[in-house]
């Protein structure tokens, strides 16, 4: 999946993957929530989410941590997100760990699902 270099060429390729992960996660009968909030989150120079486990469980409208780390992982299996992992050592001890989300489409992709603009 391309990423684009100008604000209009990013909501387009945004508006192209929302349109292919909405079929997808359809046919998976998996949950909508992560696609409820991308949007609002999206870094959209860059094209990606990031945060905590905790922060993508209040993205989701506050539900579980394990909830909503399960459905990163579906998502990633789909290859709706590539999936990277930064961890910092929070003063006083502990680890926190940062996930970044990259939107992407699965490869190959299933000639069932059509893009955005074609017919059913």
């Amino acid at each position: 999946m391309r990423w684009g270099s100008t604000f209009k060429e990013c909501e387009e390729a945004f508006a192209d993957w929302h349109h292919c992960a909405l079929q997808i996660v359809h046919a998976e009968n998996i949950s909508f929530r992560l696609l409820a909030f991308v949007r609002q989150h999206l870094n959209m120079k860059a094209g990606t989410i990031s945060g905590t486990n905790f922060e993508f469980a209040k993205m989701g409208g506050g539900c579980s941590i394990k909830t909503t780390s399960r459905e990163i992982g579906l998502y990633e299996r789909l290859g709706l997100f590539i999936v990277s992992r930064c961890r910092h050592k929070i003063p006083g001890g502990g680890i926190n760990e940062v996930r970044t989300l990259r939107l992407a489409l699965p490869t190959p992709f299933n000639p069932k699902f059509t893009a955005r603009g074609e017919e059913p």
